[in-house]
């Protein structure tokens, strides 16, 4: 098994845990919850990437009008 031209099995065996020793029923058990988490990884990261993106618009937003609003007042006072 290889994922990324890594070997999977030596992936596992790095943080601890011998595939080789396993049954294959708890090794796909394993590597499904393994596939399940990073997903789950990377679906909270993109969910954090949109809303960091949202709130930036915003901001900016707000920065626009208020810089627009800003430059309509002073010439209009002096």
């Amino acid at each position: 098994m290889r994922l990324a031209n890594k070997d999977l099995c030596q992936h596992f065996k790095n943080a601890g845990l011998d595939l080789a020793k396993l049954t294959h029923r708890r090794k796909i058990e394993i590597i499904s919850v393994y596939f399940t988490w990073i997903s789950l990884m990377m679906n909270t990261w993109e969910l954090s990437t949109y809303c960091l993106d949202e709130i930036t618009g915003t901001l900016q937003t707000i920065q626009f009008w208020m810089a627009h609003c800003y430059n309509m007042v002073i010439p209009n006072q002096k």
